[in-house]
């Protein structure tokens, strides 16, 4: 849950749920090491699990990735480590050059 940055969506007091331990414990700890993002590639739709790069870093993962007729280019979900996610680090997957999305659908970071 902490990967999505929705936990303005948790409601921390009510009644059991599956994960909650779990939910509670990263939030107590404050220990969330990778988040969801959106890219937009420039290049056709990679296969999942393609790895993005920034720099010769391993940055993070490519969940789902598809052509947006309407933006005229690729767009992707990823896994991406926290320290990517903020910033304008330049990035990459295969050999196609990838951005952070703007505006993001899982709120500030």
């Amino acid at each position: 849950m902490q990967e999505t940055r929705l936990l303005h969506a948790v409601h921390f007091s009510k009644g059991c749920y599956l994960g909650q331990e779990i939910v509670e414990r990263v939030r107590s700890r404050g220990a969330v090491h990778k988040g969801m993002a959106l890219l937009n590639i420039d290049s056709a739709p990679p296969e999942a699990g393609a790895v993005v790069f920034s720099g010769e870093a391993k940055a993070g993962q490519i969940l789902s990735a598809v052509f947006s007729p309407l933006e005229q280019q690729t767009v992707a979900f990823a896994m991406m480590g926290v320290e990517y996610l903020v910033g304008e680090k330049p990035l990459r997957v295969q050999d196609a050059t990838a951005s952070l999305r703007a505006s993001s659908a899982f709120g500030p970071a």
